[in-house]
């Protein structure tokens, strides 16, 4: 990536007189460079967009008014492009480091006449991790203190890009489960999500 960094803001170094419109393509030819360089990795895509795409940002920015310091349209330009790398910094940061070690609770009342006593369920679903870790033990803990009747874990636990770290993955799991050790008046139950195809959990 930093390779095709260099290579499109030296055409943007040496052509200061380059089209707006070409410096957009150009632009975009840098994310869709992020993206395939990253395919098969979404924690590589997801890094390279943010730090990538606003090194970028700023880059082209710089050029741009070096090299073009009289060119009301091209100062303009610059600008945004600061305005927009920030954006992206700001949302890179929120997505890849606050987001992902957030826990929220969130607590809903049903009422039925099929039942006459209150049921404590408690749910939890979509890890989508390739990392078993301390977030996951954090949050399995949180589950267990709820206290509820009943423990339902819906699937997706994981995110594997082949077998070998599929199965590191599941034997970490397996045993992250037996250590938090999940237990609940009416049992504790999963089920495995689409990411689990051909996967066996104990």
């Amino acid at each position: 990536m930093c390779i095709v960094d260099i290579l499109l803001l030296s055409l943007v170094w040496f052509r200061p007189s380059l089209p707006l419109f070409k410096l957009i393509c150009l632009c975009a030819v840098g994310c869709f460079a992020a993206v395939f360089l990253g395919l098969g990795n979404f924690v590589f895509v997801s890094h390279g967009l943010a730090w990538h795409g606003s090194g970028f940002l700023i880059g082209i920015g710089l050029i741009l008014i070096l090299r073009n310091k009289k060119s009301i349209s091209r100062v303009c330009l610059s600008i945004l492009s600061f305005a927009a790398a920030v954006v992206i910094l700001i949302f890179s940061v929120i997505a890849l480091f606050i987001e992902p070690a957030a826990i929220e609770i969130l607590h809903y009342k049903y009422k039925t006449d099929l039942i006459t006593k209150p049921i404590r369920i408690a749910f939890l679903a979509d890890f989508q991790t390739d990392n078993i870790g301390n977030y996951e033990r954090r949050t399995l803990n949180l589950l267990k203190n709820q206290n509820a009747d009943l423990i339902i874990l819906g699937g997706d636990y994981i995110q594997a890009r082949n077998k070998e770290m599929e199965k590191n993955l599941i034997d970490k799991f397996n045993l992250l489960l037996k250590e938090v050790n999940l237990q609940a008046k009416f049992g504790v139950y999963a089920i495995k999500g689409n990411q689990e195809e051909g996967c066996w959990y104990d």
